[in-house]
């Protein structure tokens, strides 16, 4: 069988060519299914200037794990809009910064998943914000928009990602049992889609405007074990 040697990225990429010159392996009727739309996306991001996160890692929550892997999806809402130190904390992950960002500058956001994990599941350890374990344990970790504008407010990008959001997620519920975590408004707003396939759990966004308003003892990662356990996988490690 003969291979097709995939290119190396290239900066000079618009968003389109970055999407078909290195799709996310096993996702490819997806992103073939959404060219036109992607083009559409690609033309608007070119004419947007700059945009989080950096365009090579717009599509890395796919790149890491393959659909067939996805037992849980964690749906933020947009990409971090800010920056540490002149980088931006947005990595392609939502809700995750690198790792070499001090855990006491991590976003409010971050800070009270961390939180809220840590009184659901004591013993977990937490060392770094850079949730890229989580997704090598079956998470996908995806925003319903892949790109915002920087130092900009929600929903900067509106809702032009969301028709390929939605054909993600028709991907993944052909797995069955996986687990949806909806936190906020946005996420929610994907609910019918997924309709009644695995598991939907809904909180406020981890925001600190809003976390105190019913994500605080929301208890999500104990309740994702629990049905890790039900169905007889692996228990979802949560130490970073």
């Amino acid at each position: 069988m003969i291979y097709k040697v995939r290119p190396r990225y290239n900066d000079t990429w618009s968003v389109y060519d970055l999407a078909y010159n290195l799709t996310p392996r096993g996702w490819e009727d997806v992103f073939e299914e959404s060219k036109d739309n992607l083009k559409s996306i690609s033309d608007k991001l070119d004419n947007q200037g700059e945009f989080y996160p950096p365009k090579r890692f717009i599509f890395r929550s796919l790149e890491i794990i393959r659909p067939e892997d996805v037992k849980v999806v964690i749906l933020g809402m947009d990409p971090y809009p800010g920056d540490y130190a002149g980088q931006p904390y947005a990595n392609g992950l939502s809700f995750s910064v690198n790792s070499d960002i001090p855990l006491s500058q991590i976003p409010g956001s971050l800070k009270n998943i961390f939180k809220e994990l840590k009184e659901d599941i004591p013993s977990t350890n937490i060392t770094s914000g850079d949730l890229t374990s989580w997704s090598k344990n079956g998470i996908l970790l995806i925003n319903a928009s892949l790109t915002c504008k920087p130092k900009a407010g929600s929903g900067s990008h509106g809702s032009m990602w969301y028709g390929f959001i939605e054909k993600i997620i028709d991907k993944v519920k052909k797995n069955g049992n996986v687990v949806y975590i909806l936190w906020g408004k946005e996420a929610e707003k994907f609910s019918s889609r997924i309709g009644n396939k695995g598991v939907k759990l809904t909180a406020t966004h981890p925001s600190p405007l809003s976390a105190h308003r019913g994500f605080f003892g929301c208890k999500h990662f104990s309740a994702i074990n629990k049905c890790m356990e039900y169905w007889g996988y692996p228990k979802i490690n949560f130490s970073t």
